[in-house]
């Protein structure tokens, strides 16, 4: 536990230079066990972080119906260690497998890329890909904004033909494209006029080294795949938010 401990302090500290990240506090549990059970070794930092202009944000929350949902970064179906892995497939250990590699250096590409993208043009909202991939991000996206989302379904929003150029139809391996977890990936909400999506088509036409693709648009009350599956935003809701009640209650 102490090796697993002093591994990811390394590791956190080396994504902190990389990152120019400011850590001013934190935690760790050295010696914590329930029923004599170690807890998983999870060092806890605090950071800070400046922002110039506060009207120059965005959050999880914002999204509006008509948004595009536009995500950043390459998706390669990494399903490692992911969220997927451990509570559908039940694997523990050394069989979940390892995970998805970490670029540091893309990371702060991305990073910048999205900040530059709110500064210069604003989003609706924006979120970051990682536990659950781009499925439940999208699903955390929808659920803040009360507003459904649906993947791979552009013919309604009357996109233009260079938008539908970044348009990606339903991928071959679907659950590993909404479930993996690779790293250094964003998803932004848009509206179809956005300057914003107009930069990235142009970046897009100049054989940008950064990956965008436009994978659905928001609207409705539910979340969809392909119009093949759908789960209403009110199932959804009241699974992520009404168990702890229910459990509270011994229910």
């Amino acid at each position: 536990t102490m090796g697993y401990i002093v591994k990811a302090i390394e590791g956190m500290a080396e994504a902190c230079r990389v990152l120019d990240f400011p850590v001013v506090s934190g935690n760790v549990s050295l010696y914590n066990e329930t029923d004599g059970k170690a807890i998983p070794p999870t060092p806890v930092v605090g950071g800070v972080g400046l922002i110039e202009d506060v009207s120059k944000i965005a959050t999880l929350k914002g999204a509006q119906s008509g948004d595009v949902l536009v995500l950043i970064g390459e998706t390669k179906g990494h399903l490692g260690a992911s969220l997927y892995a451990r509570e559908w497939l039940g694997l523990k250990g050394e069989a979940l497998g390892p995970p998805p590699p970490v670029d540091l250096e893309r990371e702060l590409h991305a990073a910048s890329l999205l900040n530059g993208h709110i500064t210069r043009f604003g989003a609706n909202a924006v979120h970051d890909v990682s536990d659950g991939g781009l499925l439940l991000a999208a699903t955390e996206m929808a659920l803040a904004a009360n507003v459904g989302v649906e993947f791979f379904a552009y013919d309604e929003i009357g996109l233009s033909p260079s938008q539908k150029h970044l348009c990606l139809e339903r991928p071959n391996n679907l659950l590993s494209f909404l479930m993996g977890e690779d790293q250094s990936r964003y998803l932004m909400a848009v509206e179809p006029t956005s300057e914003a999506l107009d930069t990235m088509i142009a970046a897009s036409n100049r054989g940008s080294s950064y990956f965008y693709q436009i994978v659905g648009v928001f609207g409705g009350t539910n979340v969809e795949i392909s119009r093949r599956a759908s789960v209403p935003l009110s199932t959804l809701r009241d699974a992520h938010e009404g168990w702890l009640p229910r459990y509270m209650k011994g229910a």
